[in-house]
């Protein structure tokens, strides 16, 4: 990790205008990016000062006129002189500063220098910078990722760094550091509106006043100013600065900090964490004297563990206090960074509190209106349920948030997801109460209505539609407003969840049997894709986004495609693969960026992308001659040659952009694994998106990559992240850190607010932290239950190390216990091996080890091979029945399978094949489980 790597040497292309820069490119840059947004300025300083005690006063170097010598230092850089003694009302009056560009070999370095121009003490309160690097959005994909830059941004004093990148990924990146002793403190974003995407972004050396001055919300850094003395004297200057260098992909960027003599981190499983887990994390730093400081040392343990390299040291932190903690970094002559991690209750805790908070708060019943039976949003300022009669705001247009789309509808199918692995009869009778009362013969059309069976309705709510004074034949008003694609997939998810538990536990469900719910999900399926041929919904909203776009949940038509097939309804299986192909075809061959969604530049289509990916690489696609037809572009959309490596190319560029809009190099628990559209924290920072990619990323580790482990970290970080949103807790911590008090026990939030106090898109503002509304959080929710896993890997930085569980080893024998919400799923990631174990139902038992031995693990003669494989499975239907265990990676011997004790089966596997082995179990409580190569 000490090995710095080699980078190519870059070019900066600068031009000038009156006070800074105005255009920033690479010299040959592949795709021309300008980094500065068209028509505005990289230079402008903010200053709010006082003399002598006096009033406060904002300057800017820009409305000032007081500009005495522009200067070319012969190198390509440039210097700016503001005198202080101009008479100008908005000018920087009594503050001089020299402000300079200069091109230091691959650096552009920013340096200012301010000085007291006056004989009384001067207090500066700010020193905020704008930073207008190019993020104007178009509807236009290549230029979206390719013309345009996403910003990372990590504020956290002296440790502070910045850097630019465009959304697909490819380097090189532009990255901006302070010097030594300049440090950034507080940050802004302007004008936080939806329909903006180019909010102007400043950072702040000092915020005494602007930061200080805010005194909503709450901010984690000290709001500080400056006081110079009066001019000739000792400390009647002050000087800081920036470099700006590029780097050739993520090692560089994180090479880059280390050479300034910042900090490079590592952290394993994320920096939201499970207080049964912990976390280990690596820093990389020049600095040899730095000491970390927790912020409740009572409740927080800390060792150093290895010093893998040298510069490099690993420590493992346990944190028996929820809720935000921060370790300071503190080194040289008071300089600090922050290290933010947010504690959480264990995941399984946090799963079933979730559902039975949504089940026992959050629906609507005894009401007699049109909405009962609903799942709505709940409002943890005021702890009460909202809806279409107890809006809090959420009114006109607005009203939607409670009752459909991407708000609503998610709700009940995050629980039927959970019920598949965790039955409880409860939950499983509100969903159903949910689908007869709500969504049959009201949000949905049911299939004795005609035109459109099976349809949904969207905004505002379907009773709204229904009783609409617009029929049929208004293109796409009240009655016809049926054409959301978005909607769909929550609904066949639904659907598809119900089959699973009416199929695993047919006692459980009345509504439907799992052939009805199969139908129901099939039907919904077949009505998101008839979109596409309706030819009297208004021109822009058509059916052709369910080919088109990446809609959330929509993987699972895969799933669905495999249930028909199982189920023996082959046409039906048929027809829909071939629906799905289009939009598989549509994403790898016919769109050079399909990643735009609601937005044009959105980070909620990396969950589809990967599983279109995924498809192309695991299933056979063939060619075809005129598949499809788009009547507005009029065009003919045909595919004659499909190739694997095709599909492999997706896979990559897909991932980059997945990965370029997420944090990954930021060592806080708001940006690691948080999505980031841009930087554009307007409209979300991290949010229910983060866990979307999140799941995208570590299937991606599990199965495709050659080199699994820093997408390992990446992705499970993702996966972790957006539980820091729930609000729960012990009665010791008053039932949950957002907004304590047992009322909101189980309750979560929509998405962070990383500023100090900012807007929503919602029509609010909110402090800094979560959201008090719960929104869509249900679809990363439900992305995080197809995630969770218990990971063990030999990670090159960390060594054997287990994500969502405990380890302990010894000589190739492995002792996991699963601890990552679900205890179905359990991995081991090697240099040289993989296996895979998958139950598709109960558990494996809470508490108790997973026993792994290898023969000839960690030798370099022979391959590592698995000889025995022992764990007890937990019985959660508490009935008799079979499950079945799927494995991978058992590398080409015989194995005996043993249940409790037993002797059940012999079986070969080849080296790459998945194996099921049915087991059989009994009633009680705990089932042995044993398999043993012969």
């Amino acid at each position: 990790m000490t090995a710095i790597s080699k980078q190519t040497r870059r070019k900066f292309l600068l031009k000038w205008n009156r006070g800074g820069i105005s255009s920033l490119k690479l010299d040959n840059d592949l795709f021309d990016t300008e980094y500065v947004t068209p028509g505005e300025t990289l230079g402008e300083v903010l200053v709010g000062l006082r003399k002598g005690g006096g009033e406060w006063r904002s300057a800017t170097t820009f409305a000032s006129g007081d500009i005495r010598t522009i200067e070319d230092d012969g190198r390509g850089g440039r210097a700016f002189v503001y005198s202080g003694d101009g008479e100008l009302q908005h000018g920087l009056r009594g503050l001089g500063l020299l402000e300079r560009f200069s091109l230091d070999g691959d650096r552009l370095v920013w340096d200012l220098e301010f000085r007291n121009e006056t004989n009384e003490t001067l207090e500066i309160g700010d020193i905020g910078l704008p930073l207008p690097f190019n993020k104007q959005f178009l509807r236009d994909n290549l230029a979206n990722y390719t013309q345009v830059v996403a910003r990372h941004s990590f504020i956290s004093g002296h440790g502070s760094f910045l850097f630019w990148q465009r959304p697909n990924g490819a380097g090189p990146y532009l990255v901006m550091t302070p010097l030594p002793g300049t440090k950034l403190e507080y940050y802004e974003e302007i004008d936080p509106h939806p329909s903006t995407t180019n909010v102007p972004y400043r950072v702040y050396i000092h915020s005494a006043l602007a930061g200080g001055n805010e005194t909503r919300g709450a901010w984690r850094q000290p709001h500080t100013g400056v006081t110079l003395s009066p001019q000739g004297t000792r400390g009647d200057g002050i000087a800081y600065g920036f470099s700006f260098q590029w780097a050739d992909d993520y090692d560089g960027v994180r090479d880059a900090l280390y050479r300034e003599g910042l900090f490079d981190v590592h952290v394993a499983p994320g920096m939201t964490v499970p207080i049964d887990l912990g976390a280990t994390f690596s820093i990389r730093t020049k600095h040899r004297d730095y000491q970390l400081v927790a912020e409740f040392p009572d409740q927080t343990s800390m060792e150093l563990v290895d010093e893998p390299h040298v510069d490099a040291k690993n420590y493992r932190v346990r944190f028996s206090r929820l809720g935000e903690n921060r370790l300071t970094v503190k080194y040289g002559d008071g300089s600090y960074m922050n290290l933010e991690f947010f504690v959480t209750e264990p995941l399984e805790t946090l799963i079933k509190k979730r559902t039975g908070f949504l089940v026992d708060k959050q629906q609507h019943r005894g009401t007699g209106r049109w909405y009962e039976g609903l799942f709505s949003v709940w409002d943890m300022r005021e702890a009460v349920l909202r809806g279409p009669e107890n809006t809090g705001g959420f009114d006109g247009w607005y009203g939607y948030t409670l009752t459909c789309d991407d708000t609503a509808l998610p709700k009940a199918p995050f629980i039927a997801a959970k019920n598949v692995h965790f039955p409880e009869q409860k939950e499983i009778d509100a969903v159903e109460y949910y689908i007869e009362k709500f969504v049959w013969g009201g949000l949905q059309r049911t299939n004795e209505e005609r035109p459109y069976p099976y349809f949904i309705y969207g905004v505002p709510n379907w009773y709204e539609n229904r009783y609409s004074e617009h029929e049929f034949g208004t293109r796409g008003k009240g009655l016809e407003h049926i054409w959301r694609s978005y909607d769909y997939p929550h609904v066949i998810m639904l659907y598809f969840h119900m089959y699973q538990i009416a199929k695993l536990y047919p006692e459980s469900t009345n509504y439907l049997d799992s052939a009805g719910y199969l139908e129901r999900a099939f039907r919904t399926a077949e009505a998101h894709f008839l979109l596409a041929g309706l030819d009297d919904l208004p021109h822009g909203a058509q059916g052709y986004w369910a080919y088109r776009l990446g809609l959330y949940n929509e993987m699972l038509i895969v799933d669905l495609i495999d249930a028909l097939e199982e189920e023996g309804w082959q046409e039906r299986a048929d027809w829909l693969r071939g629906e799905w192909e289009k939009k598989v075809k549509y994403f790898v061959y016919d769109d050079p960026y399909p990643f735009d969604s609601e937005y044009p530049f959105d980070t909620t289509a990396f969950e589809t992308s990967y599983a279109v990916a995924k498809y192309g690489l695991t299933r056979k696609v063939e060619p075809d001659a005129r598949l499809w037809y788009d009547k507005y572009r009029e065009k003919w959309y045909e595919h004659p040659e499909v190739n694997r490596a095709d599909f492999e190319e997706f896979l990559v560029k897909q991932l980059q952009a997945n990965v370029a809009l997420r944090g990954w190099v930021e060592p806080s628990y708001t940006l690691l694994g948080g999505d980031n559209r841009g930087g554009d924290s307007s409209r979300y920072g991290l949010s229910y998106m983060s866990q979307l990619g999140g799941w995208a990323i570590v299937d991606y580790a599990l199965y495709f990559a050659e080199d699994p482990f820093p997408y390992l970290r990446l992705g499970y970080a993702s996966f972790l992240s957006s539980w820091c949103l729930m609000n729960t807790g012990t009665a010791e911590s008053n039932y949950g850190y957002w907004y304590p008090g047992q009322e909101n026990d189980g309750a979560s939030g929509w998405a962070i607010t990383p500023e100090k106090y900012s807007g929503m898109w919602i029509r609010q503002d909110n402090g800094r932290g979560s959201w008090p509304y719960d929104g869509e959080i249900e679809l990363g929710y439900g992305a995080a239950l197809r995630t969770a896993a218990t990971i063990v890997a030999d990670d090159p930085l960390f060594g054997w190390f287990a994500y969502g569980g405990r380890l302990e080893m010894e000589n190739g024998r492995f002792k996991v216990w699963p601890q990552d919400g679900l205890r179905q799923r359990l991995h081991v990631v090697g240099r040289d091996t993989r296996l895979h174990l998958l139950l598709e139902r109960d558990g494996f038992a809470a508490e108790q080890p997973v026993h792994l031995h290898y023969d000839h693990l960690g030798t370099d003669e022979m391959t590592p091979r698995l000889s025995r494989v022992a764990f007890s499975m937990d019985n959660r239907s508490g009935d008799s029945h079979w499950t079945t265990l799927k494995l991978f990676g058992l590398r080409g011997n015989s194995y005996a399978v043993r249940v409790d004790g037993d002797l059940t089966r012999n079986f070969d596997v080849g080296e790459k094949e998945w194996t099921g082995i049915a087991i059989e179990v009994a009633s009680q409580d705990i089932v042995r489980v044993e398999i043993e190569g012969t």
